[in-house]
């Protein structure tokens, strides 16, 4: 049995590790506990979901990649783009593709909420369509990271083009939930096509996942949660298991 680490960075650009035996979790490590341990440790031990100037494979693709590239600093997962709308997955491909290790043909769209939020279309083990938005910056940026406001949300999805004046208006009456609801509502209107009618499921954690989550719900969308430690744990194992990691 072999000894490997899974890496997964984040946007605060800092690192998750995972220690592997075999198919074994032996534990988690970040900071110095993750650098100690990747020393001395073969690239061909180190399972990247990301790394810096990695080539794409373009959107229609199968999930699970026929090969991993290789860097000096290990095996890498390669991201995928999509040329119309311009969209790019990096990491998200790992979680999605430990969503999929534990929901076989499983078909349906995958929301990621982040600074970035991709939306992701899934079907017979491929990633068919990606659809991406900014939505999670623009409230941060509007301090409105906060439970959707059902009554904003309901308004903006029936008009979005609004969406600039009310969000002025949730300004000046100092109504985070509202300002967020309006966000989502006009996100939800431009994605209607991917999640109405489809099977969903939201990959995040914290109160922006919640509230894409709660805004799905509101239109009766049936929504599975899941958490991106757990998916991208799941990921890593797949790959390993597809790639021979595991030993």
């Amino acid at each position: 049995m072999n000894d490997w680490i899974g890496i997964l960075p984040h946007d605060d650009n800092s690192r998750r590790g995972w220690h592997f035996h075999g198919a074994d979790l032996r534990g988690p490590l970040e900071g110095a506990a993750l650098d100690a341990a990747l020393e001395g440790l073969a690239s061909e031990a180190i399972l990247m979901a990301d790394a810096a100037g990695a080539p794409s494979e373009t959107v229609p693709a199968n999930l699970l990649p026929d090969q991993l590239l290789h860097s000096p600093g290990g095996l890498v997962l390669p991201p995928m783009e999509q040329a119309s709308p311009a969209a790019r997955i990096r990491a998200e491909r790992l979680l999605l593709i430990g969503f999929m290790a534990l929901n076989p043909n499983w078909d349906g769209v995958v929301c990621l909420p982040g600074e970035v939020t991709t939306w992701a279309s899934l079907s017979a083990g491929e990633v068919i369509f990606l659809q991406q938005s900014v939505t999670g910056r623009l409230a941060a940026a509007l301090g409105a990271v906060e439970m959707p406001d059902t009554a904003a949300l309901d308004t903006t999805l029936s008009r979005p083009e609004r969406l600039a004046t009310d969000l002025r208006a949730a300004e000046l009456s100092g109504q985070p939930g509202a300002a967020m609801g309006h966000l989502l509502g006009a996100e939800l209107a431009a994605a209607r096509g991917l999640w109405l009618g489809q099977q969903l499921a939201v990959i995040g954690t914290g109160t922006l996942a919640r509230a894409y989550a709660a805004a799905l719900k509101a239109q009766g969308a049936p929504v599975t949660e899941a958490a991106p430690e757990a998916m991208a744990q799941q990921g890593f194992l797949a790959l390993a298991q597809k790639f021979g990691l595991p030993g």
